[in-house]
């Protein structure tokens, strides 16, 4: 992943919730112990509805889908054998459209998912929420002051004990 790309995974919106209330945070624990199951129907809706927001790319592996550019925006679908999938969403910070956030925000809605964020923040499939969440994103940052980014990350590294 690219500094610029801001990373979603989709999970299941049912298991996004503690003790009944919808969460804001998942731990990694919890994000590991879910996997997504798609029929065979919604599958092929799925590979469908990405086929026509983006273009499909030949994939590293059989296992994997990939449609956009993978240096910008790009939806990745990992589907392992015993049928449990991943999709991923990276958003170009530095060029998107909202009507691409808009379409994504639409399957994974369809899907009855939630996205996930790199650090666990759960936001629900909505464009509003997906753009002020990538709004204040460390890839937004990046792509509004690159500089600031890496002299953020000096200052982190190199802190007087």
């Amino acid at each position: 992943m690219a500094v610029w790309q801001f990373e979603l995974q989709a999970f299941p919106a049912n298991l996004a919730e503690i003790g009944g209330v919808p969460a804001i945070h998942l731990t990694p624990k919890m994000r590991e112990q879910a996997s997504l199951a798609f029929s065979l129907e919604q599958r092929r809706g799925l590979v469908r509805a990405l086929d026509d927001l983006l273009p499909r790319h030949q994939a590293w592996s059989t296992g994997v889908m990939v449609w956009g550019n993978t240096r910008a925006t790009d939806v990745q679908l990992y589907v392992d054998d015993d049928g449990s999938a991943e999709l991923h969403v990276r958003i170009d910070a530095r060029s998107f459209g909202t009507e691409l956030v808009e379409a994504l925000c639409d399957i994974v809605r369809d899907l009855d998912l939630a996205f996930v964020t790199e650090d666990g923040a759960v936001l629900m499939p909505r464009s509003e929420t997906v753009l002020r969440a990538l709004a204040s994103s460390k890839a937004h940052r990046f792509s509004e002051d690159p500089e600031g980014i890496f002299d953020e990350a000096a200052r982190q590294i190199y802190r007087p004990a």
